[in-house]
């Protein structure tokens, strides 16, 4: 008896910890893809070193495994999302803000906490909350970069 009850005091430890350190992460998780959506993932810039699945592609002098993007993937720091013409995507956070990623984009993750992204081409549209941990967001296209202070932009 004894034994188990050290069980679930370590279970609701363990359940803790794991959900406190997923909110300092705090990755994005896909609840949206139609068309054909990719996710590049595994970056390395010596193809001989790639650890992701096959196949692998080169984009912009880094090598990257890409697979076909699926609803309840979690988008890590570095890690590109690509879509077709006629294609979109939806990244949203825990705390409820949203990326919705459009036709003919290429989007990139600079932080984990998807506080800084990289618009290499295409279009999004974000609700960013002015209280949450994208509070200081900073998008970056090949002219610009923008700083949002909490809003709805496109």
């Amino acid at each position: 008896m004894r034994l188990v009850n050290q069980f679930k005091v370590f279970l609701f430890v363990a359940v803790g910890l794991s959900s406190l350190s997923g909110y300092a992460s705090e990755s994005g998780t896909v609840t949206f893809s139609e068309g054909t959506v990719k996710l590049f993932s595994h970056s390395s810039s010596d193809p001989a070193q790639m650890k992701g699945p096959a196949p692998h592609a080169k984009f912009e002098g880094k090598y990257y495994s890409v697979t076909p993007l699926q609803i309840g993937d979690r988008i890590a720091t570095g890690n590109i999302v690509r879509t077709s013409p006629g294609s979109k995507a939806r990244i949203v956070y825990d705390n409820g803000d949203q990326i919705s990623v459009g036709p003919a984009t290429s989007l990139r993750l600079k932080s984990q906490s998807g506080s800084r992204l990289s618009l290499d081409y295409g279009k999004v549209r974000a609700v960013v909350s002015k209280n949450g941990p994208r509070k200081r967001l900073r998008v970056r296209t090949r002219s610009a970069t923008m700083g949002v202070r909490g809003t709805d932009f496109y």
